[in-house]
């Protein structure tokens, strides 16, 4: 009896039916959220994190398959330290059999966590069960996440997210207790590993001012047990944030665009107008953002608005109590995803945040929300009349659900942030190549976006896994990135290709050249010595440039590369007979370190744009690894605070016990 109950609960429901829409739309349109960002930097990045992991059992510190070896972890948005990445690679690779499918799990995972988060969410405010359970879907399938989410997929880890986080501060408030603090701790830790930080800083400014409505709105009697349990959170936060907090810090202080606050016109260059939000709830929708329009901000909530308002003044203070926080953050979210931000880029951190449309998000969630309180509490109250506000009630969610949802899917082609996508078929690699020679580099004017993935623009280098001199990373060190000649977003060359910008590429072991043959560097490329041509058609002409240095050789021999393989970390170099030293073409790091023959490790000597390693012609094995500095000491410090929380909690436990005997 019991389990024929949870089979027809209505949660049970909601997400049968979240999960029969994800079918049918990847069946309609396959790789639905595999676009833009998504396609050109999110799914290498997974990948990367994926395949170092299972490997060799390490998280991916490093990525030798850009900027000639970057930091990788630091960067944040890799997600390295984030476990549902790995979740949804792994289904991709083992369920569907295909790595680009990996957004389309990661996506799937996270809106069915976002539907249990707001249902739980909404049955600890008493909201009824279907109710809940359609609000959950109101909030996943709201036009923002889906449509967005298709070329950011960190917009759905928000709609994960974010009820959990609320629901665990409300189950605070209400059972202060150590699970209740830990809990709390760790969703908001997961919010933050998944390492887009923008969304993740809105989020916990909206719940201090959430958390401050309830401490002023809600009974005085547990506010100091309230207080020392999210001093515990707190503490709990920052033992699983730190590895990644400190290398995150040090690669936006140390990076080329991010080490200073954007100005006021690059922060609000997209944010919304009053007049477009308005005429967005009429279906008249004009250009948003990229290529998005403004139907991301059509919101049938808002349209309630003044039903939910009616329902603030009229139902019992303990409806208006819960409903007045979420009415005043949505009315916050709407006012600040428009120029009005400009008031905020006073604060030191979000002056570091731009396009402020992206709060508008949490318009949807609050507004969601407080029509789901309202007209559950609305429909409770008269449950006895005999007209069943219930069912209008009901009618009502379905009807904002079917809206969202057909606005959200009519407008999917065309309101994409950018259409790239990952298409399917073999590796763009030629057989002839050889990863443990050199690098890539592609050079044109305008490499065309149906063309990324053969040019190996952006990520796809890393996607692929092989080694690129360029790269796509927002938080590109400053030498790094003078060490790969400036070769970050698109990851393309432009520049005219002389003879001494090919000793540049050569230094820096660039053996492979795919240049765009109805570009001007086609002919520049053909005048130059020591290329050869490895394939010419009308898509692309590879070049193999055999005066390339390699990316390990002995000093002896400068021009014979050592044979060597990248395993995750690590470079693996096979020496037979090696005069010393061995070096090695990488980037200026502060991670590196070596070992011989699996022995202690050391730090090598990095000059003249090389790492130097003395070997003797006996040993058989070169191990060059990455450890990142900042992620170490970060993992360290997590320890002691732990230690500090653990003594903390065991603490209280025996003093609880003591004061209860």
């Amino acid at each position: 009896m019991g389990l024929r109950r949870i089979i027809a609960s209505p949660l049970v429901y909601s997400l049968l039916g979240l999960w029969i829409l994800l079918v049918v739309m990847e069946t309609v349109r396959p790789c639905f959220f595999l676009h833009d960002d998504n396609a050109t930097w999110f799914i290498g990045a997974y990948v990367h994190d994926f395949r170092v992991l299972t490997e060799t059992g390490r998280l991916a510190e490093i990525n030798y398959f850009q900027h000639a070896g970057e930091p990788f972890l630091e960067q944040g948005q890799t997600a390295v330290l984030y476990p549902p990445v790995y979740l949804g690679v792994a289904l991709a690779k083992w369920v569907t059999g295909d790595g680009r499918w990996s957004i389309e799990w990661v996506a799937a995972v996270h809106l069915t966590i976002g539907l249990l988060g707001f249902y739980f969410w909404a049955r600890q405010n008493g909201v009824t069960r279907w109710m809940a359970a359609l609000g959950g879907l109101a909030w996943v399938l709201n036009p923002f996440v889906l449509i967005v989410s298709a070329g950011w997929i960190m917009v759905s880890f928000v709609a994960a997210w974010l009820p959990w986080l609320f629901g665990a501060l409300d189950r605070l408030w209400q059972r202060p207790s150590p699970v209740s603090a830990l809990l709390l701790g760790l969703i908001a830790a997961l919010l933050f590993l998944q390492g887009y930080v923008q969304w993740t800083v809105y989020a916990f400014c909206f719940l201090g001012v959430y958390m401050l409505l309830v401490f002023l709105l809600q009974a005085k009697a547990r506010r100091l047990a309230v207080i020392y349990y999210l001093t515990i959170s707190t503490l709990f936060f920052l033992v699983l944030i730190l590895p990644l907090l400190l290398p995150m810090w040090h690669a936006t202080e140390d990076s080329v665009d991010r080490a200073q606050p954007f100005s006021a016109g690059t922060i609000l260059f997209f944010s919304l107008e009053a007049r477009g939000i308005f005429l967005a709830q009429l279906l008249s929708f004009t250009c948003c953002a990229f290529g998005a329009s403004t139907a991301i901000l059509f919101s049938p909530a808002l349209i309630l608005s003044p039903l939910i308002l009616f329902l603030l003044f009229w139902e019992r203070p303990e409806t208006r109590r819960r409903l007045f926080p979420l009415l005043l953050l949505a009315l916050l979210a709407i006012v600040f995803s428009t120029t009005w931000y400009e008031y905020l880029t006073a604060v030191p951190l979000l002056n570091r945040l731009r396009w402020p449309f992206k709060i508008f998000v949490f318009a949807h969630f609050f507004l969601i929300a407080a029509l789901v309180v309202g007209l559950s509490a609305w429909a409770t109250a008269r449950a006895k009349t005999w007209w069943k506000p219930r069912w209008l009630a009901l009618t009502c969610l379905v009807l904002v659900v079917g809206a969202e949802l057909g606005v959200a899917l009519s407008r999917h082609d065309h309101d994409l942030l950018s259409p790239w996508l990952l298409p399917a078929g073999p590796s763009p690699l030629l057989p002839g190549m050889d990863l443990t020679k050199g690098r890539e580099v592609s050079f044109g004017n305008e490499i065309s976006e149906s063309m990324n993935s053969t040019y190996l623009t952006h990520l796809y280098a890393t996607y692929f896994g092989f080694p690129s001199l360029g790269g796509y990373n927002p938080l590109v060190g400053q030498e790094l990135n003078s060490y790969a000649l400036y070769l970050d977003y698109p990851n393309f060359c432009t520049g005219k290709l002389t003879p001494d910008f090919q000793k540049n590429f050569e230094a820096r072991a660039v053996r492979y050249w795919f240049v765009d043959p109805h570009s001007p560097q086609y002919a520049q490329a053909m005048s130059l010595p020591g290329l050869q041509v490895l394939e010419a058609s009308p898509q692309r002409v590879v070049f193999e440039d055999t005066q390339a240095s390699p990316v390990v050789y002995a000093a002896s021999s400068p021009t014979v590369p050592c044979a060597m393989t990248y395993s995750g970390n690590s470079m693996l170099v096979h020496l037979d007979h090696v005069h010393s030293p061995v070096e090695v073409a990488v980037g200026p790091l502060d991670g590196w370190w070596y070992r011989v023959d699996r022995g202690p490790w050391y730090k090598p000597v990095y000059e003249d744009e090389h790492l130097k390693v003395n070997v003797q012609p006996t040993d058989q094995l070169l191990e060059i690894s990455y450890f990142d500095p900042r992620f170490w000491l970060g993992l360290r410090l997590s320890g002691c605070l732990l230690l500090f929380l653990v003594a903390l909690l065991v603490g209280e436990h025996f003093y609880g016990k003591r004061k209860t005997s």
